[in-house]
């Protein structure tokens, strides 16, 4: 008899014990005292993350003297700069150049276009204008040294799984107009597609 009547107690401790539960989730957010944040989101791959350093560059071209640019087209030394992916993942690519007309195919490989985004001279759309200076502009170029113009995308580059460094150049250039001297600067802003 002692067995059932401690059930009947416990069974009753355990039904008041869910009756004060629910009645305290039904008055919960009265009065303005609490509320309830639900959190969704999706969890995907990526294809590459840009290392940080890769984000915010500054590139010194040193002191450049007038002699070396006296005819239009005249160009200074090629300086180089990297571009750092991560985290990149393999997945194979099939990709058309529009720059070459042929198509990027890997099994394995992902491949990623860089666009540059700058000011260009009316004269040439490969040339990026200097503030501070007359008579001098930039060209990007890629690894091989071709052109890639800013506002369009550079050939598709087969990327490393994992990580992957990419090497650009920038390189003075004389354009039209009178050579003044002086301190000069630009700002070439870039993003990636990835195929």
């Amino acid at each position: 008899m002692l067995k059932i009547t401690y059930l009947v107690f416990l069974l009753l401790s355990i039904s008041t014990a869910n009756i004060a539960k629910a009645q305290d989730a039904s008055s919960w957010g009265i009065d303005g005292l609490m509320g309830k944040i639900q959190v969704r989101g999706v969890l995907t791959e990526s294809a590459c993350r840009l290392d940080l350093n890769s984000s915010y560059q500054e590139i010194d071209l040193g002191t450049l003297p007038t002699g070396h640019f006296q005819n239009v087209g005249d160009s200074g030394n090629p300086v180089s700069f990297s571009i750092v992916l991560r985290d990149c993942l393999r997945s194979g690519t099939s990709n058309d150049d529009p720059l070459s007309g042929l198509k990027v195919l890997d099994r394995y490989q992902p491949s990623v276009t860089l666009h540059f985004l700058a000011t260009v001279t009316a004269e040439n759309e490969n040339i990026i204008p200097m503030k501070g200076v007359d008579g001098i502009g930039l060209v990007i170029s890629d690894k091989y040294h071709k052109t890639v113009k800013p506002g369009h995308g550079g050939r598709p580059l087969l990327i490393t799984p994992g990580q992957d460094t990419l090497k650009y150049y920038v390189t003075p250039v004389r354009i039209l107009g009178p050579l003044h001297a002086g301190t000069f600067r630009g700002n070439i802003l870039f993003y990636m597609s990835y195929d």
